[in-house]
């Protein structure tokens, strides 16, 4: 199945980033080539025909701790913390010495080395700490994880981004656990969890400006700044890898090192 993603520039406006006796120059960006591609192959879809993008009830496994009402509906799954460590599993490797399921991961290992992207959409009505657990084996016991920051409101995780879950993340893992939020009394809402292959879904991105470095982020929508960190270049131009994005519409922006974000919008 072919996934398109169309990229948009998004329109930011800088006054909410203006700091008193600072000049603050606006750039242009020029049309993104390509605008629409081909998203990345996923794991999820690969091995069960069957994207995690939380739209049936199979893309988790159905053991959860720690958080009530969880909830598939429109595309999400959601609940809200009864406790500081509130977990669900997207790829359970299956209990030792029992008789296996079709899903579980003892039959469907991850080739870390060819599904090397990772990414999410969540939302959390607080901010605090995600942790990513990656298994081995079924013995839960014997796990690796890693840490993100995660804000209030809908954001997109980019974890490539984060040195400790590429530390973790090598041979042929058969569970992925994801703990949401590390606070009690929350609401969380996954939209998608992505994990790609480490070819294709690239886009290059030019602007009308000299003298970087700069940073190029993606995000979901067109309020502020505060989407998910995808590259940095020093020159006015670079390709940028989008193998950890599910299939959508995104917005994508630029920020120079001075403070400066992008003026315009293009499609």
């Amino acid at each position: 199945m072919r996934f398109l993603i169309k990229f948009l520039i998004v329109t930011l406006f800088i006054g909410v980033f203006l700091a008193p006796g600072v000049s603050y120059a606006a750039f242009t960006l020029n049309n993104p080539s390509p605008s629409n591609i081909s998203a990345s192959t996923d794991y999820a879809t690969n091995e069960f025909a069957d994207p995690w993008d939380m739209s049936n009830t199979e893309d988790v496994w159905n053991v959860y701790a720690n958080f009530r009402n969880a909830t598939f509906l429109g595309g999400t799954f959601s609940g809200t913390t009864t406790s500081n460590s509130p977990r669900f599993y997207l790829l359970w490797g299956g209990y030792p010495g029992s008789i296996d399921t079709a899903r579980d991961g003892i039959n469907h290992p991850i080739n870390a080395a060819s599904f090397s992207r990772m990414g999410l959409r969540m939302y959390s009505s607080k901010k605090g700490y995600a942790y990513i657990y990656v298994f081995h084996y079924q013995d839960t016991s014997l796990n690796q994880y890693c840490k993100f920051k995660v804000n209030a409101g809908w954001h997109i995780y980019n974890l490539d981004n984060e040195p400790d879950c590429e530390l973790i993340w090598s041979g042929k893992p058969i569970g992925i656990r994801l703990d949401p939020i590390n606070k009690s009394g929350a609401s969380f809402y996954l939209d998608w969890f992505h994990i790609g292959r480490a070819s294709g879904a690239t886009t290059t991105l030019s602007w009308s400006d000299a003298g970087g470095p700069y940073e190029v982020y993606i995000d979901d929508d067109q309020s502020g700044h505060d989407g998910a960190k995808i590259g940095e270049t020093d020159a006015a131009t670079g390709t940028f890898n989008l193998q950890n994005i599910a299939p959508g519409t995104y917005y994508l922006y630029i920020k120079k090192d001075d403070g400066t974000y992008s003026d315009n919008h293009v499609a």
